[in-house]
Parts: C-alpha cells; structure tokens; sequence
C-alpha cells in the first residue's frame, strides 16, 4: 500500500465533498521540459468513484500541456479546510454530457457574460490521500519558524520578484502550494503553506508539515509554487530546489526562482523573465 496515497477510489464522502462551488481546486501539469505547471481550477470535481473532471473558461498553458502529456496531480480543498490531493491520468475532453450541464448552470458561470465553461477536461484517477484536516497548528507554527529563520539566511539582490510578488508571497495568510516531479516521473503536489521569500529571488520553508513527503524532492530538481489569496489573487512560481539547510537547529528548503507567471484573466502570461516587446504587424 502506498504510504502517501492509499485510496484508489472516491467514497460518497468524497464526492459529494467536491460538488461544492467555492472550493481550491489546483491541477498541476507537465510542461514540454517536464516541470511540474499548477493551475487553479475551482471546477475540479470527481464524476464517478475513480474519475475527476474540471471545466475550461479561459485559455492557459494547463490546457496544452495536458494535451501532450497526460499525467497528472490535483488538491481540493473546501472551506472547513479538509483536504485531498492525489494523482491521476487526463483521459479525453467533451463539449457536452451530464458534466456540461452542470458547469453551465453553476451560479458562478450561468449568467456571466465574460466567462463561460466550453469544454470538460476528465481525468482517471490513480490514488489519493484521502480526506485529512489541514494541520492548522502545524503550518502556523512552521510558517512563524520560516520566518523567525529568514534574518539568518544569506539573501541576494537579484531582481526576480516584484514587489508585489514578494509581499504576496510571504504574507502568512496567503495558501500556497508546492508542485514538483515524483521518482515516477508524475508531478505531484503538497500543501506548504509555510512557503516565505527570502530576498527577491529565493523561496524557503520549514520541512512541516507533510515532512514525509517534502523529503523526497530531490536536491536539483526543479519545483513550482502556487500562492493565491482568498481574494482568489494568483500568482506561480518556478525555480530550482537546493535542498535543506540547517539554521539554528531547524531544517529549511530553498529554492532558487528564475520563472514567474501570471495565471489570472484576461491573459496569462510568462512575467518573469519579462517577454520582449514586440511589434504589431497584423490588423484585422
């Protein structure tokens, strides 16, 4: 039995859990370089006992990846902060069938004019945790040891993140998520709420909560890192994990950043580093 996923199926429990509107729902992607890509989608939900389906409104790079590569990670996490993530395989999309339906009359999308879901995404599971409690205390604790840790640690002043950035990442109250490549060359991911900037072009993080799994990414390996707000603000991270260091009898991950993006409507795009302008040639 595997010791981070031991289910292969959704209890009732589960999926009437899922049909909730106002939930995190992330999947994550592979890139064609094969980084992990991790993409917000509160239309995340399972359809069946080992299936999931989400729901397209807008274009973005989770939408070709998957296409090219089929492996998958997803989270879903509901408001009383229970939480799922686990693995699975994109199988096809439909334009209509029984999920359709319900995408179409949900609150958030039967009468908004701008954003409309167009296309089901399914994908077959493999296995997940099952349904846990957010470690509360534990992530509080070890964001405030990230934290208490960053005046010890050699900072640069390489220009990466933005102000904004910066602040948004190392607010303790933002959720944030890390997605990396398990030894199976699947992208997983795991809650890590404890995620702190150090300087403007480094994340670091205790190694609790999920110390189990945080212990199997591997030195060198590169890693992204969503951060949202419940102002539904978002923002992804990308850089090289250089693995634990000890501070102070603590053990703290870093990861070097060298790729930012901008996942929120109207337009997705690479913000860092900035895109060249470029001239427009074509008037229609």
């Amino acid at each position: 039995m595997n010791n981070i996923y031991p289910y292969t199926s959704f209890s009732e429990d589960d999926m009437k859990a899922f049909e909730a509107e106002m939930k995190v729902g992330v999947v994550v992607t592979l890139t064609d370089e094969g980084y992990p890509h991790p993409t917000f989608l509160s239309s995340l939900r399972s359809c069946g006992q080992d299936e999931l389906v989400w729901g397209q409104f807008s274009e973005g790079r989770s939408k070709t990846n998957i296409l090219k590569n089929p492996k998958t990670a997803w989270l879903v996490m509901n408001l009383d902060k229970k939480i799922w993530f686990g693995q699975s395989d994109f199988t096809h999309i439909d334009k209509k069938g029984d999920e359709m339906d319900v995408y179409v009359n949900m609150a958030m999308f039967r009468y908004n004019a701008y954003m409309s879901i167009h296309t089901a995404y399914y994908m077959q599971l493999i296995h997940h945790t099952g349904k846990h409690a957010l470690p509360i205390f534990e992530v509080g604790i070890n964001a405030l040891r990230t934290a208490f840790l960053k005046p010890f640690m050699k900072k640069t002043d390489k220009p990466v993140m933005n102000d904004w950035t910066s602040k948004f990442m190392s607010k303790i109250g933002n959720v944030k998520f890390l997605a990396y490549l398990d030894e199976n060359g699947y992208p997983a991911i795991v809650p890590a709420l404890q995620i702190n900037t150090l300087g403007s072009d480094k994340l670091i993080f205790a190694d609790k909560p999920y110390n189990e799994i945080l212990r199997q990414i591997k030195p060198g390996s590169v890693v992204s890192v969503m951060g949202m707000s419940f102002d539904m603000e978002v923002v992804v991270l990308r850089g090289v994990f250089q693995g634990w260091r000890k501070f102070l009898g603590s053990s703290c991950g870093v990861v070097d950043i060298d790729w930012i993006y901008n996942p929120m409507p109207p337009k997705a795009e690479q913000i860092y580093p900035p895109l060249p302008l470029e001239p427009v040639v074509k008037f229609e």
